[in-house]
């Protein structure tokens, strides 16, 4: 348990515009799961309440879980093309709906979690279908996860392990996953909320939808 605790301490995040990561551009986009089931938006909050005192209060992040973080939205990074492209391929795979579990508690040097369990591997296949036309930026091992927030302070790990450890999960059914969303959020606000540009139906390449609408 805890694994990704190489550091001794975690990595406080500071609230400021990382200039010098979007260089002046405004938006980044990535692929994911929306979580819009009851049952674990419940779990979501009561863990977020559990790991209030370790987390910036700034962040607005709807519940999901990424699958693929693609990069900045750019001509020279992550194009309108690449994101055609990978749409039509998640189109033509026509890979099954499938289900997620929801695990313990985890943590990153930088952010505490839920961890999630991809039962089938169909997170995997949506992801090496994906990387086919853009490989991920800043690929490094891929853990399904919920973020529940950014560390406000350098905080003893050992100290939030134990804390973790006391937390008592609500028992959630397995997530139902029926459609891929690509989302966008503003460089300028890391903790921000992120809007959905688009859903893409698992198994159904007659179902793609535009949208409008936003997640906080």
């Amino acid at each position: 348990m805890y694994g990704p605790f190489s550091e001794m301490k975690t990595i406080p995040y500071c609230e400021r515009d990382l200039t010098d990561w979007h260089r002046g551009i405004a938006h980044y986009g990535f692929w994911a799961v929306l979580v819009d089931d009851q049952g674990w938006l419940e779990l979501f909050e009561t863990a977020r309440l559990h790991v209030e005192r370790f987390i910036h209060p700034g962040y607005k992040r709807a519940p999901h879980i990424t699958v693929a973080a693609c990069g900045l939205l750019s001509e020279e990074h992550f194009s309108t093309t690449f994101q055609r492209r990978q749409k039509d391929a998640l189109i033509k795979a026509k890979v099954p709906p499938f289900f997620l579990r929801a695990g313990m508690l985890d943590s990153f040097a930088s952010a505490p979690y839920i961890t999630v369990e991809d039962l089938d591997g169909s997170l995997d296949e949506l992801r090496s279908i994906l990387a086919t036309i853009s490989t991920e930026d800043n690929p490094a091992v891929y853990k399904p996860h919920i973020t529940l927030g950014l560390y406000r302070g350098a905080f003893e790990t050992s100290m939030v392990g134990n804390h973790f450890r006391e937390f008592r999960s609500i028992s959630t059914s397995k997530l139902s996953v029926t459609e891929l969303a690509f989302c966008i959020y503003e460089t300028s606000e890391i903790q921000g909320p992120f809007i959905v540009a688009e859903r893409v139906a698992l198994a159904d390449s007659g179902r793609v939808e535009g949208v409008a609408g936003s997640a906080p």
